[in-house]
């Protein structure tokens, strides 16, 4: 038996949430800059010093996808034959094509659609999970305290500009990035920082007057700086920077939540499109 009539025992719905499952989220990897994306980009980044954001993101989804063909061949066996369903006429591999070449727009279309609702899901939840706002101190993350929630305003804690780290977007590219540690006033030079403010460069200028005092709004990711950014901290160091926090700056719960609406509208705007597009031409057929 065949790969492909082996995993025709798995059902139709089955194999789409894995197959769309992984457009969807190679779609949310790129645009967050994060997952097997972010490696990929990092590892070109070191290498050429600039990375191919299509090429990347192709990648990112052949990783994604070949799990899932892996899963599907691996459910099959969980399926006894009679669990096929009689694929009628597209059976023959060249109906298959026929049909493939005939609705590709349709296809393309329903993938777009389902990959931005994906992503946009992905967004919900990463914006749901940050919590409520609070007051931290960075003395209280030097000490090693876990904040209640990420989304957090911390006090007392000066930015050390002589020791930040741009992301460039290429080689010989402008800064796109900043990462500067914020240190408490008990931290001395040659202590471990353990909290880095990230922010794109405009806002060094947009916001000079807020940076240069003692509180600094934001949202929270454990061990998050960029592969790049740690190699070069590291060699800074001497060492790998570990146990830190990374404080998005000025990012709240709503942002990524209005990704997500806009995300969804997209995936929403596309789904109506393909279905009255769909629907207009089945009437002109009758």
């Amino acid at each position: 038996m065949s790969l492909s009539e082996r995993s025709r025992r798995v059902p139709l719905a089955l194999r789409l949430v894995l197959i769309l499952g992984a457009l969807g989220l190679s779609v949310y990897w790129g645009f967050a800059y994060a997952g097997p994306y972010r490696w990929l980009a990092e590892l070109q980044l070191s290498w050429f010093g600039s990375y191919v954001v299509m090429l990347t993101g192709a990648l990112t989804l052949l990783l994604l996808l070949l799990p899932s063909l892996v899963a599907i061949q691996l459910l099959a066996l969980a399926f006894p034959p009679s669990a096929a369903r009689d694929p009628g006429p597209l059976a023959d591999p060249a109906a298959v094509e026929d049909f493939i070449r005939r609705r590709i727009g349709y296809l393309l279309g329903t993938l777009l659609s389902v990959g931005l609702l994906a992503a946009a899901g992905v967004f919900a939840v990463k914006a749901l999970s940050f919590g409520n706002h609070v007051d931290a101190t960075v003395a209280d993350l030097e000490r090693g305290d876990r904040p209640p929630s990420r989304w957090v305003t911390l006090h007392g804690g000066r930015l050390l500009w002589h020791r930040a780290v741009g992301m460039r977007s290429g080689r010989g590219g402008s800064i796109k990035r900043n990462y500067v540690p914020l240190v408490s006033a008990h931290w001395r030079e040659g202590d471990p920082v353990r909290v880095y403010v990230e922010l794109y460069a405009s806002w060094m200028r947009r916001y000079h007057i807020a940076l240069a005092g003692d509180t600094h709004p934001g949202t929270l990711g454990r061990d998050s700086l960029p592969g790049v950014v740690r190699s070069e901290l590291t060699r800074q160091l001497g060492r790998d920077p570990r146990g830190y926090w990374v404080l998005d700056y000025r990012r709240s719960p709503r942002d990524v939540m209005s990704m997500a609406g806009a995300f969804g509208a997209s995936g929403l705007f596309f789904g109506v499109i393909v279905a009255l597009v769909w629907l207009l031409r089945g009437r002109k057929r009758a």
